[in-house]
């Protein structure tokens, strides 16, 4: 990039063509402020999480009670105060109007989340349902009956299979009597072969330096996978010991996955475990899209880009979890992205009729675990055993920040997943979908929300933009 271009709070230059961001004046401010992300919020302390996991799988207590020590309320109500004068200074100076809305936007959707965490600490589970379905949204009625059309096909495929042991039967038929057949008919079909192969064109076309990776058999843990990580990092120049900001640590919170925060850092969880042919397709899935996207999002001409559009999630997931599926599956999926989260999600908000608290989404979601395991030939015992524990780790997720025994009451954010990624192979099977593959890379936004797609075209950022800064890295 030019020397003459201005610098951010992360260190890195600015913008794409030499054209100055357009919310330059506002970006640092935005960023000190919003730098966090609600879930993270929500993890406690590990020991006593997995003492609460303990005593609800002996059957000892009905539902986990959730600690909440990263909550205080003094910082909850500083970062809204400084968040309601930035909009008001946004409002009133700005003269771009599109600068203006996208703002305004994105600063409401951060204060429903302070409100919603401050909910939580106060165990207001009304405040926080109603804050929860501001940003996160409801679950997707057509995705949920695709998603039990499936699984029942599979439960009834399983009883007509003459060869099926009869603990797999037993399971097949609790699960046809449990999850009600759908009253509605959907369109929602997997990617054939060509829209896959498109997807995974893409994609290698995108990040195949990230993952040109040594050849390696058997599992790596948390310390080889941080290792991969830094050297993708420092190949990418981006990392501390380059110059720039992002690093990776272990993580030693509650939390099982691997993230990427606002603040610049890869959050690899102490205990994580993964093969090491599933390395490439991780690094694709947080480096590839998620930081790719921050870095690139920092550099075009409108930094909010970095940080994300109000409501980006579900594209951000879907464009991730799509390109993990294809660097990872030489063949087309079976399976869209997200399943365990979204089914418990629907279920717990009564998508089916009856609306569930922790321990009625815990029970559904063991049934289906259960039935899978026995399908991949696990031992009767300990597929139950798995299953449940499985199953707990989803409505942990589910249910983070809630009383975990209101019926209904979730953390919805997950959606994020399954319908992201529904949502981008349905995009990547139209042309004009083709077209905007060229561009899932220049920052955080939806392309599968039209709004989303109007102000980029507004703003006059293209596919162009992402080759200018990949030729000038």
């Amino acid at each position: 990039m030019s020397d003459k271009n201005p610098e951010i709070s992360n260190g890195e230059n600015l913008p794409a063509n030499g054209i100055e961001a357009l919310d330059l004046k506002w970006y640092s401010r935005f960023e000190d402020l919003a730098s966090f992300e609600t879930e993270d919020e929500l993890t406690g302390d590990k020991e006593y999480r997995e003492a609460q996991k303990k005593a609800f799988l002996a059957g000892e207590i009905d539902h986990p009670v959730f600690d909440l020590p990263k909550l205080n309320s003094e910082d909850l109500s500083a970062k809204e105060a400084g968040l309601l004068e930035l909009k008001k200074d946004i409002l009133e100076q700005e003269q771009n109007e599109l600068v203006k809305q996208v703002y305004r936007w994105r600063i409401n959707e951060k204060i429903a989340s302070l409100r919603l965490l401050q909910a939580a600490k106060d165990g207001d589970v009304r405040k926080f349902e109603r804050y929860n379905y501001f940003v996160y949204g409801k679950p997707s009625e057509d995705i949920f009956a695709y998603t039990v059309d499936t699984i029942r096909a599979k439960a009834q495929s399983l009883l007509d299979n003459p060869e099926a042991t009869p603990e797999q039967r037993a399971a097949a038929r609790d699960i046809l009597d449990s999850y009600k057949k759908p009253n509605r008919e959907t369109n929602i079909e997997l990617p054939s072969e060509d829209t896959f192969e498109r997807a995974r064109e893409a994609t290698l076309s995108e990040v195949s330096d990230l993952i040109d990776m040594p050849e390696y058999e058997g599992e790596i843990d948390a310390e080889a996978i941080k290792k991969a990580f830094d050297t993708v990092f420092d190949n990418m120049g981006i990392s501390k010991a380059k110059g720039g900001n992002w690093e990776t640590i272990i993580d030693t919170s509650s939390s099982k996955a691997v993230s990427i925060s606002p603040e610049q850092k890869a959050k690899i969880p102490e205990t994580r475990v993964i093969e090491y042919k599933n390395l490439m397709a991780l690094i694709a899935h947080e480096i590839g899209t998620h930081v790719a996207r921050r870095v690139n999002g920092n550099r075009s001409r409108l930094m909010l880009l970095g940080m994300g559009l109000d409501r980006y999630i579900g594209g951000e997931e879907g464009v991730a979890t799509m390109r993990e599926q294809v660097i990872k599956n030489a063949d087309p999926i079976d399976e869209f992205a997200g399943i365990n989260y979204h089914l418990g999600i629907s279920f717990a908000q009564g998508l089916d009729g009856t609306k569930r608290s922790f321990a009625g989404v815990h029970e559904m979601l063991t049934k289906r675990r259960y039935l899978e395991r026995l399908i991949d030939g696990q031992e009767p015992t300990k597929a139950l055993r798995l299953a449940r524990v499985n199953a707990y780790n989803d409505c942990v997720r589910i249910f983070r920040g809630s009383d975990c025994e209101t019926p209904g009451v979730v953390f919805s954010k997950d959606l994020a997943y399954r319908e992201g990624n529904v949502g981008v192979y349905m995009l990547i099977n139209t042309q004009e979908g083709q077209q905007e593959m060229l561009r899932f890379s220049v920052g955080k936004y939806d392309p599968t929300n039209t709004r989303h797609i109007w102000i980029l075209n507004q703003l006059g950022i293209t596919e162009d933009d992402l080759e200018y800064l990949k030729s000038n890295d």
